[in-house]
């Protein structure tokens, strides 16, 4: 079985020393853990020069599997050059209706579904979003969907019950996954007591940004074992997200690997990949309202969220810090169906199961 990932979207070409010395999102270091795992080329559109399984975008010899990233137009190009060798679309992002990748993904249905590209999602909240793009079509014309987590792997221990620092929170996310609302948030819950700290960490996708917040740490882009580090000694992963719906969520499955829960909102994958009570909290309601009078208003919100915090919006974030501050902070797991080798085990029985002379010529 030879298999080949290409990778069309890449922000900058990656490999495993990328992995040790940080700079790597989830998805690139989810696509680092299964080539390794799976003894599979990596093919990246911006790299110049190889370096052993990651390599250049040059013509694939003869592949038995070829796993695209992202980028659909790329699957079916691939699978047009290639009508002999299984083609799956690995999908990361969100990509229901009304989003770019969903539209694509409508367009091209009946080509994916006659070329026989099978699209893998991440969870089974982003596979039934994605499956809404092909509402009211025949079977026939709908792609086969099927999922397969994204591996959880971190260092050192990962029993619950470690010691923790009940003061410190963290957030390793990109900027945009909510980033601005916790920063808010965390702003009041700091004046309401002094000792608690933000750490912060990116992966160094994008041009650094100050944040001269009291009480906020600055870490900038860090190895992953650090960022476990760091994870595990935290009363909580702080991530009251409830914009950037969650694909999967490797910082929240990482975090709950490590035994440290994850305070956050109930959308994406959130519900799904998070075990233990007490995690998941609703959005303030009266946030949502003021969000949807100030659509029109941005230049509104900060005064909207001065007057939210006076009322007590910010309230339940509160309560629950002090709550697990108190002793009363979740125990949480790591999930054996998140393991490398279990992930692996899904891969392999998945391309072993693709039939090869099923598939048409273009």
């Amino acid at each position: 079985m030879k298999i080949v990932i290409v990778d069309p979207e890449a922000y900058k070409p990656y490999s495993l020393e990328n992995l040790s010395a940080g700079g790597l999102g989830g998805t690139e270091a989810t696509v680092v853990r299964l080539a390794e795992a799976m003894d599979a080329l990596v093919l990246q559109h911006n790299r110049s020069d190889d370096a052993g399984r990651y390599r250049r975008m040059l013509p694939l010899q003869k592949a038995s599997h070829i796993i695209v990233v992202r980028d659909t137009l790329q699957a079916i190009q691939q699978a047009e050059m290639h009508p002999q060798t299984g083609i799956f679309l690995w999908l990361h992002d969100l990509a229901g209706p009304d989003t770019p990748r969903g539209k694509i993904l409508a367009e091209c249905a009946s080509k994916l579904k006659r070329l026989g590209i099978t699209l893998v999602c991440v969870s089974d909240f982003q596979a039934a979003d994605i499956s809404k793009n092909f509402v009211g079509m025949l079977p026939t014309h709908r792609p086969m969907i099927t999922r397969i987590y994204n591996p959880v792997v971190v260092e050192g221990e990962t029993a619950s019950g470690a010691e923790y620092d009940r003061n410190k929170l963290v957030f390793f996310s990109s900027w945009q996954k909510g980033l601005n609302y916790t920063l808010q948030v965390f702003s009041y819950l700091h004046a309401r007591n002094r000792s608690l700290r933000l750490f912060l960490a990116d992966p160094g996708y994008y041009a650094g940004q100050e944040y001269d917040s009291p009480g906020v740490v600055q870490l900038g882009s860090l190895p992953h074992a650090r960022i476990i580090e760091h994870v595990r000694s935290s009363l909580c992963t702080f991530y009251p997200n409830y914009t950037f719906p969650e694909t999967f969520g490797l910082v929240m499955a990482e975090s709950n690997a490590v035994g440290t829960p994850v305070l956050t909102h109930p959308i994406g994958a959130a519900r799904e990949v998070l075990r233990g009570g007490g995690q998941i909290i609703d959005v303030p309601r009266i946030r949502i309202l003021a969000d949807r009078a100030l659509q029109r208003f941005s230049r509104l919100r900060p005064i909207s969220n001065s007057i939210l915090s006076r009322i007590g919006a910010m309230r339940c974030y509160e309560d629950r810090i002090n709550l697990w501050r108190s002793g009363e902070r979740p125990r949480v797991f790591s999930r054996a169906e998140f393991s490398l080798n279990a992930i692996v085990a899904e891969w392999r029985h998945l391309l072993s199961s693709d039939s090869s002379s099923t598939r048409h010529n273009p």
